[in-house]
């Protein structure tokens, strides 16, 4: 049966945590072994609170409190730091990641080193306003261009990666900022040769709590990583 460590970032996502949680358990409770990673950048509106009631039912919930830090890819660091399997799944708490698609992630992981969960292909789709849906598409078609990614979805950060084959890679050059990680951890994956798969899953738009970051903050940094990455190439 496999093991998997499931990473969930948090930050004021006290409505959306336990709903989280419960989607997971269906999806892959009594199929698979795994352990859900709680990281919280010591939320104000009771997440954390709320994170230790539910730890308290189960042990398979491992809770992190980070006082002194704050960002989405330190806190992702953190929770792969320590994670005691090797198949290790990357999600969002804001309920925007399926949880209907681990299973199918999880299946196809064997012959492959990583497995994106993607919006832009067969199977694949993003509800959102449209501008978000132009917008990331226009992102991820000028990574393809620039950065000669094959992957189609560079940006979505649901992922499931093989904890040895991510440890072939430089953290330090990969986990800092906010969703830019992604574009990083794909990008050295690729220069790395480590297979890939793009599995068709529906983004769902967050209904609960409030973004984190403006989309067009977010796009400028994302197309600036871009343009780093770039450089960095000649």
């Amino acid at each position: 049966m496999k093991q998997i460590s499931i990473i969930l970032p948090t930050y004021n996502e006290k409505d959306n945590l336990p709903r989280l949680v419960n989607e997971v358990d269906k999806s892959l409770k009594g199929k698979y072994v795994y352990e859900l990673i709680i990281v919280d950048d010591n939320s104000p509106d009771g997440t954390w609170a709320l994170a230790q009631e539910l730890q308290k039912k189960r042990e398979d919930i491992k809770l992190i409190i980070r006082k002194n830090e704050r960002g989405l890819a330190s806190a992702i660091r953190k929770g792969i730091e320590e994670a005691i399997y090797d198949n290790i799944i990357i999600m969002d708490t804001d309920l925007s990641h399926n949880a209907n698609t681990l299973p199918d992630m999880i299946k196809k992981s064997e012959g492959y080193d990583i497995i994106v969960a993607s919006r832009f292909v067969k199977n694949g789709k993003m509800i959102a306003p449209l501008y978000r849906i132009k917008g990331g598409y226009i992102i991820n078609l000028a990574i393809r261009i620039l950065l000669n990614s094959k992957v189609k979805d560079n940006t979505g950060g649901f992922l499931l990666i093989s904890k040895d084959k991510l440890s072939s890679l430089n953290f330090d050059s990969i986990f800092y900022g906010y969703g830019d990680y992604s574009i990083r951890l794909v990008y050295y994956a690729q220069k790395k040769g480590l297979k890939i798969y793009e599995l068709g899953y529906t983004h769902r738009y967050r209904t609960r709590g409030r973004s984190k970051t403006s989309f067009f903050k977010m796009g400028f940094k994302y197309f600036w990583e871009i343009l780093k990455l770039r450089i960095k190439d000649y």
